[in-house]
């Protein structure tokens, strides 16, 4: 059996194993699912480098919590990373579930219509925060406006095609981060509201500019400033998180145009700053299993460098250059 064939045959059993566990939530009530994550978290919380992984992060993030505190926001948080997969089971192609679990924020309606007046289409971008694939679909399926989503295509094309099934399902349009500047373009020229994510590692030579993320540099990407500046597009930082037993879409919108932010980098940074912002309003729904402070840049200052977590190492010449070679 060649490796091609068995990769096949590896992607398709870990699909059929996703179609099971899909069914089985499918059937359960939103309450059982709920306790389904916690009892998902607590396994989690026991996994060394989940539970130190997590903690590292809040810790950076909240230097000021006392270690109970700590842990408790990182049992918390992996529940509520277990819930955002079972979530999106849950919600597959049911759109209307949403319906009576989810409202926007006071304001947040208004605040769409009056951007709808502008007639020009924008940009969303929601951090790792609650469940931004909900966000998305429940936007869209109550406001009903042209949207799209930006995504990194999937390894597993079987789960791939599972997942954007999903998110195509009330009519929203998905755009592949790989080669997306084209379909971007022209999805905003026909006034599409655009979603994407910038809180991810994204390198200089894809990209990324260093933003400061709770006080210490991280790579975010510039590809809405990119958009936004040169249009002049409306930008709002969104999140749709749990509250009381309910979801809440949280809706910020930048309050400078654009086209007023003299770079990329000031664009960017006045988005971390709206990201930053909801993390500290609800610190236990962002995604902190993940590496966000990988990447050390040059320069930076002894107090700073002392501030990183475990996993941090100093950029490479090839994190600004796919051609430089490899650090020995």
């Amino acid at each position: 059996m060649g490796k091609r064939s068995k990769k096949t045959i590896g992607n398709y059993s870990l699909y059929i194993l996703v179609l099971i566990l899909y069914g089985v939530v499918r059937c359960l009530p939103y309450g059982a699912i709920v306790a389904l994550a916690n009892t998902a978290g607590f396994v989690m919380y026991l996994v060394p480098q989940f539970r130190k992984l997590v903690s590292a992060n809040l810790r950076i993030a909240f230097p000021e919590k006392s270690d109970k505190e700590v842990r408790g926001l990182t049992k918390r948080n992996l529940s509520n990373t277990a819930l955002l997969g079972l979530e999106f089971f849950w919600f597959r192609k049911r759109g209307d579930r949403s319906d009576a679990l989810v409202r926007f924020a006071d304001g947040g309606i208004e605040l769409i219509e009056d951007l709808d007046q502008l007639n020009k289409g924008g940009m969303w971008v929601p951090p790792h925060l609650g469940n931004w694939e909900l966000m998305g679909m429940h936007y869209r399926r109550s406001c009903k406006p042209n949207f799209a989503v930006v995504v990194k295509k999937m390894v597993n094309p079987y789960l791939d095609e599972f997942v954007n099934t999903g998110r195509t399902s009330e009519g929203t349009r998905v755009i592949y981060a790989k080669g997306a500047v084209k379909e971007m373009m022209k999805a905003l020229r026909g006034k599409y509201y655009i979603a994407t994510l910038i809180d991810q590692n994204t390198k200089a030579r894809d990209g990324g500019v260093f933003v400061d993320f709770f006080g210490l540099p991280v790579p975010a990407s510039r590809a809405p400033a990119m958009f936004a500046r040169k249009m002049n597009l409306p930008v709002t930082v969104a999140c749709c998180v749990r509250e009381n037993r309910g979801m809440v879409i949280h809706i910020n919108l930048l309050t400078k145009g654009a086209s007023e932010f003299k770079s990329d980098e000031e664009f960017t940074q006045a988005v971390m700053n709206e990201i930053e912002g909801f993390c500290r309003r609800f610190p236990d729904q962002y995604l902190w299993l993940y590496e966000r402070w990988r990447h050390i840049p040059e320069n930076i200052d002894d107090d700073r460098l002392k501030r990183y977590p475990y996993y941090s190492a100093k950029v490479t010449p090839r994190f600004y250059d796919n051609n430089a070679p490899k650090a020995k």
